[in-house]
């Protein structure tokens, strides 16, 4: 068996190589856009844009842009999420060696946060024997006290409570 010349091998190496990274570039796209607040259009900036399924996702600059490179062709959900935000989904479909604009509009939303629970021991343990006392603080006793911070409120609200801060 006759081996070929030096320069044939280099020259198949070369071609073999170049030829493999062609057919991978072609099996991927990028993915870029801009997320913007609903009525405003004002840009957002730190929104995570992702695709969950695939593990890949990336924040937007502060002109609410983003991209995405190399994300394998086909169809996937995008999500663009941010605290305070409603989240939203998008499918997008990716081309091989194209860049595909997705672009999002998100609105505000308000978050739904638990109740704060302050248990503390007092010297009277009268209350269906409860090893706590249980005080409550509505929501129209926060909104008109005059108090600035917890531990003001708290002490006008309970006054035989005794409130530290560490």
């Amino acid at each position: 068996m006759m081996r070929p010349p030096w320069k044939y091998a280099v020259w198949l190496a070369m071609a073999t190589g170049l030829g493999a990274h062609t057919l991978g570039a072609q099996q991927t796209g990028t993915i870029e856009g801009r997320v913007v607040l609903e009525r405003s259009e004002q840009s957002l900036a730190s929104v995570q844009v992702a695709i969950q399924a695939l593990g890949i996702g990336t924040l937007t600059n502060p002109d609410g842009r983003f991209r995405l490179p190399n994300v394998p062709v086909g169809t996937h959900t995008m999500t663009a999420l941010r605290i305070g935000l409603a989240s939203v989904n998008e499918q997008v479909t990716v081309t091989p060696g194209e860049v595909t604009v997705v672009n999002f509009t998100l609105q505000q939303r308000a978050l739904d946060l638990d109740a704060i629970v302050v248990t503390g021991q007092g010297s009277e343990i009268s209350r269906r024997r409860l090893s706590t006392n249980i005080d409550v603080i509505s929501i129209d006793q926060i909104q008109n006290s005059p108090a600035t911070r917890l531990d003001q409120l708290l002490q006008t609200a309970l006054p035989s409570v005794q409130v530290r801060l560490a």
